[in-house]
């Protein structure tokens, strides 16, 4: 099953099928602005899903990532925690255990590492004349349907804006550190 992302950002898209079919709506916004950049604001993701029954009714809130700086983090689906444990690994409804891995591209290990969802992410056509390939999230049958492909979903985009947020507060970390440095502190005690 690919399920095709609407923007290049999949933390504010539309999800449909490859047949058009739209399944679900993504949206992002940061519920404590971070006014100083310094990576201490808080951000929510809610993820609604359409139903398969009647599509063109209002979609369904399923599932949300919380994203906080201070205490823990919250990622849930269907009210029941799915936050991966260690930002990668989690355990299912089914009981069975998951990893994210990033290596040539993001995919979804079962325990005994079988692939089970890889994201490709949009893909700009070149040469310029070609069309850009959208993103997409492609799962593979075994991994069955339903709340399952819910939970993969909601943890891929866990793991995704945690490392974003990961990246941005080391870079961050980086341009303090050569600050510092170009005054001549070198962090030795006086």
């Amino acid at each position: 099953m690919d399920l095709v992302f609407s923007s290049p950002t999949p933390h504010n898209a539309s999800i449909s099928l490859q047949t058009g079919e739209l399944v679900y709506e993504i949206s992002t916004n940061d519920t404590k602005p971070d006014s100083l950049g310094l990576g201490l604001g808080a951000r929510r993701t809610v993820v609604k899903k359409f139903s398969v029954e009647t599509p063109s009714m209002t979609p369904t809130e399923i599932g949300y990532i919380e994203l906080h700086t201070l205490h823990d983090d919250r990622c849930e689906v269907y009210g029941r925690d799915v936050r991966p444990k260690d930002k990668r690994k989690w355990t299912s409804s089914n009981g069975q255990e998951y990893t994210w891995q990033k290596k040539d591209k993001v995919s979804l290990l079962d325990g005994y590492q079988n692939t089970v969802a890889v994201y490709e992410p949009q893909l700009s056509g070149f040469p310029s004349d070609k069309p850009r390939s959208p993103s997409r999230l492609s799962i593979s049958p075994g991994a069955g349907y339903g709340r399952i492909v819910d939970e993969i979903l909601i943890t891929f985009l866990y793991v995704q804006q945690k490392n974003a947020t990961t990246s941005k507060s080391e870079g961050m970390s980086n341009l303090v550190g050569n600050v510092v440095g170009a005054f001549g502190y070198a962090g030795v005690a006086c």
